[in-house]
C-alpha cells in the first residue's frame, strides 16, 4: 500500500476488442472500456453499477488481469501490475480474488467442496501439512455460517445461497486484501441477497477487507458502497461518494437508474424516468455524448460534442455537458 493509503490506482485504463468481419476487410473495434480513472483506498468498497453492455465485468477481468489491456496502468500497492509477467504474479493472485455472478458454475459437481476450497491453497503453498489445510479450509466454512462437517459434500447438495457461501470461504481462504464481486448477489433470492450482504459487510470488517462490489442493482450497491461509478458503454458517466450519488445526483442517467429502484413506501411517490431502448451497441458509437439517443435531457450539441468528465464539486465527477449537482434529489 502506498503512502496515501490507495491499494488500487487506475489511470487511462482501456480495453478494445478487434472484431473480424466477413463484410469488411478492416477490423471492427469494439469499446468496452474507456479511459477509466479511479482510487481505491484500503477498508473502503467501490460500487461500479451500470446495465448490461457498460463494460462492468470487463472492468474486473482487466483489474485481474484475466484478459490484457489496451491501454492504461493498474497499480496495487503502488506497483503497476499490468507489465508483470505470469511467474511474477503470485502475490497479486493472492491478495485479489473474485467472486463471480453464478454460483452454480463457479464450483466443479465433481469435486468435493472442502477440495474446491483447498485448491488454491495447495496451488501457492500456503499451508505446510494437510492437516494445516484442512483444519484452515474448515474454519472458513464456519466463518461464512456453514458447518465444517460440510467439507465432504458435493456442490448438488446446497442451496444457491450456500454455494455463494462456498465461493465467498473459497476467496477468503487465500488471505486476500482485495475481493472483486461480479455480480456476486444477482442470482439470489432477495431473502438471501440481504444475508449475503450482511456477511460481506462482516467480512469486511474483520478481515480489513476492500472490495470492488459490480452490480446492475443501484439499491445493492449503494448499501455496500463508499463510492460509486456509474458506467454506460465504457465510460464512467458518473463518479461520486455513495451519499453525494443519491443526495446530489447530477447525470440524467444515474436520475433514471434511481427512479428504477423500488419503495415499499406507499406514501413516497416520486417520477419514474423510462429509458428508450436498449443500450446501443459498443461498435459504432455515436459522435457525441454516448447516452444522447436515449437521453431525456438532450440537445442538438450533445449529438455532436463529446463530453469529458468533470468535477461539479469536491469529489463530485459528471459526464454531461448539462448536468448539475443535486437534479436528482427527491
Amino acid at each position: 500500500m502506498t503512502d496515501n493509503g490507495v491499494m488500487l490506482g487506475v489511470r487511462g485504463l482501456t480495453k478494445h476488442f478487434n472484431i473480424s468481419n466477413a463484410w469488411f476487410s478492416k477490423p471492427l473495434l469494439l469499446h468496452a472500456v474507456d479511459d477509466l480513472n479511479f482510487d481505491l483506498r484500503r477498508g473502503q468498497t467501490l460500487g461500479v453499477v451500470g446495465e448490461s453492455g457498460s463494460g462492468k465485468s470487463t472492468l474486473a477481468r482487466l483489474l485481474l488481469k484475466l484478459i490484457p489491456a489496451t491501454a492504461g496502468t493498474v497499480t496495487y500497492k503502488g506497483r503497476d501490475i499490468l507489465p508483470l509477467k505470469e511467474r511474477q504474479s503470485g502475490e497479486i493472485r493472492r491478495d485479489m480474488q473474485m467472486i463471480f455472478q453464478d454460483p452454480y458454475a463457479s464450483l466443479d459437481p465433481r469435486v468435493r467442496v472442502g477440495d474446491a476450497i483447498a485448491e488454491p491453497l495447495r496451488e501457492h503453498r500456503l499451508f505446510k501439512t494437510q492437516k494445516e489445510v484442512k483444519e484452515h479450509v474448515a474454519r472458513m466454512l464456519e466463518r461464512v455460517g456453514l458447518q465444517r462437517e460440510m467439507v465432504t459434500r458435493f456442490p448438488h447438495e446446497f442451496s444457491g445461497g450456500q454455494h455463494q457461501r462456498i465461493n465467498i470461504a473459497r476467496a477468503l481462504a487465500m488471505n486476500p486484501r482485495l475481493i472483486i464481486c461480479d455480480e456476486a448477489v444477482s442470482a439470489l433470492d432477495v431473502s438471501v441477497q440481504a444475508q449475503v450482504l450482511n456477511l460481506f459487510a462482516q467480512l469486511k470488517e474483520e478481515f480489513n477487507l476492500t472490495y470492488v462490489f459490480i452490480s446492475h442493482d443501484l439499491s445493492v450497491v449503494k448499501f455496500v458502497s463508499d463510492e460509486i461509478i456509474v458506467m454506460y458503454l465504457g465510460e464512467v458517466m458518473e463518479h461520486a461518494s455513495s451519499r453525494q450519488l443519491f443526495e446530489r445526483t447530477a447525470h440524467p442517467y444515474t436520475r433514471a437508474l434511481i427512479s428504477a429502484i423500488p419503495n415499499p413506501d406507499p406514501t413516497v411517490r416520486k417520477q419514474r424516468i423510462l429509458l428508450e431502448g436498449d443500450i446501443p451497441g459498443a461498435v459504432n458509437l455515436p459522435k457525441g455524448c454516448r447516452f444522447q439517443s436515449r437521453c431525456f435531457m438532450a440537445r442538438e450539441d450533445c449529438r455532436d460534442a463529446h463530453p469529458e468528465l468533470r468535477e461539479l464539486e469536491p469529489g463530485h465527477f459528471v459526464r454531461c455537458h448539462y448536468a448539475q449537482p443535486g437534479i436528482g434529489e427527491a
